[in-house]
């Protein structure tokens, strides 16, 4: 019976004996939370744990493993190192390997050691410990099994390593150093991977801030996944651009009261578009880089103008860029009170830029830009000042003897003329050719499309960017408007909400010539460089692959022309019914009669005030054009929209002419041009500047009075012209005041220069309107009437 005992006391102390046994567990309620996680591995178990998932790595154990009679104990494993911690949390890691299991016994060192809680096993090299208790130490020990290929089970076990919580809303010591990992192309901008070491503290919870220019404002990121604390992405940086990003370690991340430790900050500037994607060894599809090194230089053409002044060329250089662009636009603008702009185009291959011969101011300024199928460059601007004075420093144009242009001229002629001849054949044979495959595609369109009548020449123009839209969320319905090559459509847009909305689409018609494709992505462009504004109509999207549509909001009321037009219509009924009345003596025939009129016509007649109120917003809206520089050039009624709460919007700014009327251009020079809303200068010159808008908004002021008339009634347009260089203008009309006529008659002074700008005569306009005196009574009879009606 002895023998008995001392055999139990002896197989009770080998079971104790046991690495690892847990003897007295702590409750369920008591332990702490554990989670596994894998960034720390071997290249060898990354594919088991390279997702970070809480238990995503858990294993059962391998058979044998609890089998004692078959372990064998090897040298110590490495401590565990400290990930991050906080108040409530240990993260640890360790060095996996792809055929071992592993236990963490964790404990708090003022329990009992017979309380050693263990996790279950796991093939991962990292575990998270929460809800723990700040301010405390806790003993961690790593354990390892592994079966060998004969059977046997190897045990490793590490020393304890002791880490002790955090207090509760410390401050965060700042990081030990921030710094740029990497830099991806995505989607035409450039992502940035930062990655930072961890503090003094090692805290787990981050914030990362990146600022931009104040058109992109900035990025904000919390860091609180333990298990990638140390890197975050910074998408959407733009080329060439400068952001500054700051870290900073914060804590208590469920709770209110969280406090922040010191910013580092990390200054980055991202490479150009095109150092981007040869660093990636990628063919570019950038947007053309600015001009460089653009000079000026002014030489004397030894010619005259019609009042005898001196004209000179203005030659330009600069210097060729390492990607040539498709082409570049410059603009000369003389300081000469009026700011007369002269435009020219030349291709990508060229260096150098010749105006034609011009009358120079002391000043100008000359603004070049490069455009490409990626986009448009960032403006080169160059200031020139000129010293007429000086005029024989200024280089002269070399001029050729007579006899030797005309000895060299005649074969030139010649071979010129044989070359034309040449020419003009193949190019006749070849537009038959064009024409009749153009009408075989028409006929196969036909047949085999749903949207008949349409052959789109394909030509070159800009890649589809933020402003493209899917075609298959346009819903195209009827017509709003046309003209001889374009047209207008109402539509529906799907947005990305899930609902529609309406917009209007404007598109070329049928079999449009390579020209008028050209000037309607040329129309596109620059709906798109003009930023949104309340007085201009705004650009929803547009399509640029296969059938080109320009997307823009729509205007449930129409344009200002027929708007005023439809009023005068209505006033003219009610003074009619109103004088019948008055000759007859009945009141009650007016009521009846007047009753019997649409009570949403009476609506839209607007008061004087809202005429007013329509050209000071024409004004608002062309003085911000003006600011830009952009020129309007068919500053009408007709291109003025009516929203709702008497609202207006200018439209059709620097846009092609001919999509919504095509019976009030007069044929001049192969173009069509506005003859009755043109500056004289635009009529004779060709010269289309601020102040020739201003004039037109004169025109235009003249139209709202008048509610829509056309001006200069009883005139024929050839005519016009002759009319206006002999110093005649048109009359005031009946019932306008004269402080607002005076404003039409300072829009036309002949010279451009004496006009009043944009932003005087809006606050011409608001002085009228602050007066409340009668400006304008042309339908005050209608406004009686309505009253009498109202009460």
């Amino acid at each position: 019976m002895v023998q008995l005992k001392v055999l139990l006391v002896v197989f009770a102390c080998f079971l104790c004996a046991i690495p690892g046994k847990v003897t007295n567990e702590v409750p369920p309620s008591e332990r702490p939370s554990v989670c596994f996680g894998c960034p720390f591995v071997s290249e060898a178990n990354q594919n088991i744990c390279r997702v970070p998932q809480c238990d995503i790595c858990h294993n059962d154990e391998p058979r044998g493993a609890n089998q004692e009679e078959t372990a064998q104990i090897v040298p110590l494993l490495p401590p565990v190192e400290v990930h991050c911690k906080e108040a409530d949390t240990i993260a640890v890691k360790w060095l996996a390997s792809n055929d071992t299991f592993y236990k963490i016994s964790y404990r708090d060192v003022q329990r009992r050691p017979s309380f050693v809680p263990e996790t279950e096993p796991t093939r991962c090299g990292f575990a998270n410990f929460t809800n723990l208790t700040p301010l405390t130490t806790y003993k961690i020990e790593l354990r390892s099994f592994r079966k060998t290929k004969d059977g046997r089970i190897i045990r490793e076990r590490s020393l304890p390593a002791d880490i002790r919580t955090h207090r509760p809303s410390r401050i965060p010591a700042a990081v030990s150093s921030f710094y740029l990992k990497a830099f991806y192309l995505v989607e035409g901008t450039v992502t940035a991977l930062v990655g930072w070491n961890k503090g003094e503290d090692n805290g787990c919870y981050f914030n990362v801030v990146s600022l931009g220019s104040e058109d992109e404002g900035y990025q904000d990121f919390n860091i609180e996944n333990v298990w990638n604390n140390n890197g975050v992405n910074i998408t959407q940086l733009k080329f060439g651009r400068n952001y500054s990003i700051s870290i900073f370690g914060i804590t208590d991340i469920n709770s209110d009261f969280r406090t922040e430790g010191p910013k580092t900050w990390l200054n980055l500037t991202i490479p150009t578009c095109f150092q981007a994607y040869k660093y990636h060894k990628q063919t570019p599809k950038c947007a053309p880089e600015q001009p460089g090194n653009l000079t000026t230089k002014e030489i004397s053409a030894d010619s005259t103008d019609k009042e005898g002044s001196h004209l000179y060329n203005v030659i330009l250089h600069w210097n060729e860029p390492e990607y040539k662009p498709e082409f570049y636009s410059v603009e000369l603008i003389l300081f000469n009170g009026n700011f007369t702009k002269f435009l020219l185009n030349v291709t990508g291959n060229s260096t150098t830029a010749k105006f034609k011969p011009l009358q120079l101011s002391p000043e100008y300024e000359v603004r070049m830009t490069a455009f490409s199928d990626y986009g448009r460059s960032a403006t080169a601007v160059v200031h020139g000042f000129f010293n007429q004075s000086a005029d024989s420093s200024i280089e002269k144009e070399p001029v050729i003897p007579t006899e030797v242009i005309f000895i060299s001229v005649i074969p030139l002629t010649m071979v010129i003329l044989f070359a034309l001849f040449a020419l003009n054949y193949y190019l006749g044979k070849r537009e038959q050719q064009r024409e009749r495959d153009t009408y075989f595609k028409y006929l196969e369109d036909k047949t085999s499309s749903n949207v008949t009548g349409t052959s789109i020449i394909s030509i070159p123009h800009n890649t589809p960017d933020a402003w493209e839209m899917n075609t298959l969320k346009l819903k195209i319905e009827d017509i709003l408007g046309h003209g001889e090559f374009g047209v207008v459509r109402r539509g529906w847009y799907l947005t990305d909400k899930g609902c529609y909305t309406q917009v209007a689409i404007k598109m070329l018609k049928d079999s449009p010539t390579r020209e008028e494709q050209k000037q309607f992505h040329q129309e596109i462009e620059i709906m798109k460089s003009v930023p949104p504004h309340p007085q201009l109509v705004s650009l929803i999207g547009c399509v640029s692959r296969g059938q080109p549509m320009l997307v823009v909001e729509y205007c449930s009321k129409g344009d200002l022309q027929s708007y005023l037009r439809s009023a005068y219509r209505k006033v003219t009924k009610a003074i009619l019914i109103n004088n019948s009345i008055e000759s007859s003596g009945s009141a009650n025939y007016a009521l009846n009669t007047l009753y019997d009129m649409n009570k949403d016509d009476l609506e839209d007649v607007p008061e004087p005030k809202d005429l007013i109120s329509f050209a000071r917003q024409v004004a608002i809206g062309m003085e911000y054009l003006a600011s830009l520089k952009v020129i309007h050039r068919d500053l009408a009624t007709r291109n003025i929209l009516v929203f709702d709460n008497k609202t207006v919007k200018i439209s059709d700014f620097g846009l092609s002419r001919d999509v919504y009327y095509n019976d009030i251009y007069f044929k001049s020079g192969g173009g069509k041009l506005p003859i009755r809303w043109m500056a004289p200068e635009s009529m004779t010159r060709q010269i289309y500047t601020t102040q020739s808008d201003v004039w037109s908004f004169g025109i235009l002021l003249w139209e709202i009075v008048t509610l829509g008339s056309t001006p200069y009634p009883g005139i024929a347009t050839h005519d016009i012209l002759g009319l206006l260089t002999s110093g005649n203008r048109m009359s005031k009309p009946e019932d306008c005041s004269e402080a607002l006529y005076s404003i039409m008659t300072k829009c036309w002074k002949d010279e451009p220069s004496a006009r009043p700008s944009f932003l005087e005569i809006r606050q011409s306009l608001d002085e009228l309107l602050e007066t409340h005196s009668d400006y304008l009574t042309l339908i005050q009879p209608f406004s009686d009437i309505t009253n009498a009606i109202n009460v």
